[in-house]
């Protein structure tokens, strides 16, 4: 558990830590997600998350860089996930397509 007094200390750490990996960490989720919107939300995540745990960061089993691109891998592949349940579908049969435009007529 950390002392109130470190927290200060802590929040200057991280912030030192978070500005230097943060544009690389927003490109690697740029090229995970391709989605500029999603990309500054999935940061976001990522920054609190790191912000959070930060008093677990152990730099002798990994540099911060390491530990940030892990919890931004792991925030885009949830993310892919969540996305992957809401797909939609392309109809391209014409009958289907057609009855479709009836029953949306019919609740009109």
């Amino acid at each position: 558990m950390t002392d109130r007094n470190d927290a200060p200390r802590d929040e200057f750490a991280f912030a030192k830590h978070w500005v230097q990996v943060q544009p690389l960490l927003t490109s690697y989720l740029a090229s995970l997600v391709m989605d500029w919107h999603e990309v500054e939300d999935l940061s976001q995540e990522v920054a609190t998350v790191l912000m959070r745990r930060f008093g677990e960061f152990d730099p002798a089993r990994a540099p911060f860089k390491a530990w940030a691109l892990g919890v931004a891998r792991v925030k885009a592949a949830e993310w892919r996930r969540k996305r992957s349940s809401r797909r939609m579908v392309a109809i391209k049969d014409p009958e289907v397509m057609e009855l479709l435009a009836e029953i949306s007529a019919d609740l009109s």
